[in-house]
């Protein structure tokens, strides 16, 4: 988890597919992408292969299954079309879950209803993608427990209800902490599942996610809670 300096106002967007390399350019940019990791191997959303000849940290692709990392695009590989030499500068793990459906949930409470936003989002190889915020105490260990609910009593087959539930283990402000120093913001990033969550994917499917989240004024949040919501939609497969 990486502990955010600043807390940005929402920003976020949720579109088909994001566009990752330009296959036709050898010139050197700035990329920021999703994928996954296969045997090493970083491979995009977008079926890009990233082929990590330089970089700026430590790491190691073989703890991770997926992964988000911003990076310089250096140079086209010979090894194939879609296959880029690239410096790494930034690696995060990303969560990968499934959708919880509400009918199926035995413990309700244990999903907790903690504070937690929705920062950045989009859609991509199969997934919903999403960048959370949440708050923490400052060197904790504590693993907090993040997952999306689809209520299935409010949901309909061109609509989707969505609930992100959040149990931070009582490691939240309120009044008694909030100046304390003790408190601060951390980021993960999570994908859930699309296979199974439209029940007819062939049309597109609309969706709303509801989640709990501190009263925010210029980017400084407060202890009162206040629930948000974001809409987009899931596309025709």
């Amino acid at each position: 988890m990486k502990r955010l300096l600043q807390l940005a106002v929402l920003a976020l967007t949720v579109i088909a597919s994001a566009i990752s390399c330009n296959k036709d350019t050898t010139l050197i940019y700035n990329d920021a992408t999703m994928g996954d990791i296969m045997n090493g191997t970083f491979i995009s959303d977008q079926g890009i292969i990233y082929n990590i000849v330089e970089s700026t940290q430590k790491f190691r692709l073989d703890t991770m299954t997926r992964a988000f990392l911003i990076c310089d695009v250096l140079s086209a590989n010979e090894s194939g079309p879609d296959s880029y030499n690239v410096r790494l500068k930034e690696v995060y793990p990303v969560v990968v879950k499934p959708v919880k459906f509400s009918s199926f949930i035995e413990d309700d409470d244990a999903l907790g209803n903690d504070p937690i936003k929705l920062y950045d989002g989009w859609i991509s190889g199969g997934y919903m993608n999403f960048q959370v915020v949440y708050t923490g105490k400052k060197d904790s260990k504590t693993r907090h427990l993040v997952n999306m609910v689809l209520d299935q009593e409010k949901s309909t087959d061109t609509s989707l209800e969505l609930n992100l539930r959040h149990n931070g283990y009582g490691e939240i402000m309120d009044a008694s902490n909030a100046n304390s120093g003790n408190i601060v913001i951390f980021t993960e990033y999570y994908s859930f599942p699309l296979a199974g969550v439209n029940p007819n994917p062939e049309k597109k499917a609309e969706f709303n996610i509801n989640f709990p989240w501190y009263r925010e004024i210029d980017n400084s949040i407060y202890p009162e809670v206040e629930q948000k919501h974001i809409v987009g939609y899931i596309p025709a497969q």
